[in-house]
């Protein structure tokens, strides 16, 4: 396929899988939708439909004032990647500085909250792995 008409499918797609399987879609073809802890937005490629230890694969955005809130996942890993935009975030007693290029991961069972207090966009791509 060429690369006009593979953007031209692209644009089209929304999470379609190819002949061979494999799975392309365009960010902004995928549904804006709330997040689980009811603030900020996301956009979830992969949600628990795979036979693989992932449990969702997405990008997420908080604007400013937007927190998770205080939360834990007892039996996923979490991991995000910091596309643009500043924000913090906590865990326990400790507070960390999040900046675009920041790669986190959070262990099953932490305590956890990122939030943003920026007038920037905080933008995100993130993951979670079963235990």
């Amino acid at each position: 396929m060429s690369n006009v008409r593979l953007r031209c499918w692209l644009r089209m797609s929304n999470n379609n899988l190819t002949e061979t399987g494999i799975q392309i879609a365009l960010l902004t073809s995928l549904e804006e939708q709330l997040t689980s802890h009811s603030s900020g937005l996301k956009r979830v490629f992969i949600n628990n439909n795979t036979e693989t230890p992932l449990t969702q694969f997405a990008y997420g955005s908080l604007k400013k004032g937007d927190q998770t809130g205080v939360h834990v996942h007892k039996t996923m890993d979490e991991y995000f990647f910091i596309v643009s935009g500043e924000g913090v975030l906590e865990c326990g007693a400790e507070n960390f500085t999040l900046i675009p290029k920041t790669f986190l991961k959070i262990p099953a069972g932490t305590n956890h909250n990122l939030s943003n207090n920026n007038d920037r966009v905080l933008e995100f791509v993130y993951f979670g792995i079963a235990t």
